[in-house]
């Protein structure tokens, strides 16, 4: 009888701990504040780094906002890229509280380019997946001049694959 006590001791013990491990990797579903960084790039030859800080409601849903620094390459006539400031806010929605779920986003905001007076309005819905900590997703992108030229065009149209990490 003793060895059948401690032995479901020690299991019950095992799965108590397996069970804490297992909510930790779905931060998706954690309720309170919520960071994240990512790394993207579009098929303009922009290649980005951001940042989100926000809150989790605990059932799928996150909102915040972020800010940001991208290289920008097709602009350039000297063989330099451009460098610009993203501010936006961030909304995001993971559908099944599993270390592997489908997530819809979207970010709303602004770039800013003070070198070149060029400032930009950003629309980026995306799709993705979320694999325990880590962010893959792909998107698209609009920004629309509000002041300054990209190369005449009044809007630019992108592709974006990123790669995040939440913490």
């Amino acid at each position: 009888m003793k060895k059948f006590i401690a032995t479901f001791a020690l299991v019950a013990t095992v799965m108590g701990m397996q069970a804490q491990n297992e909510t930790k990797d779905f931060v998706n579903y954690e309720r309170g504040y919520r960071a994240d960084i990512a790394l993207s790039t579009s098929i303009s030859e922009q290649y980005s780094i951001t940042t989100s800080h926000g809150y989790s409601f605990g059932n799928g849903l996150y909102v915040g906002g972020g800010v940001g620094f991208t290289a920008e390459t097709f602009l350039n006539f000297e063989d330099e890229p451009h460098y610009l400031v993203p501010l936006f806010a961030d909304v995001k929605y993971t559908f099944l509280n599993k270390r592997v779920s489908p997530f819809v986003s979207a970010r709303v905001g602004g770039i800013f380019n003070t070198e070149y007076q060029m400032h930009r309005m950003l629309i980026n819905p995306m799709v993705g997946i979320d694999v325990r900590h880590f962010s893959i997703g792909l998107g698209y992108e609009l920004q629309h001049n509000f002041k300054g030229l990209i190369e005449n065009k009044a809007s630019m149209h992108n592709v974006r694959l990123s790669v995040g990490y939440t913490f």
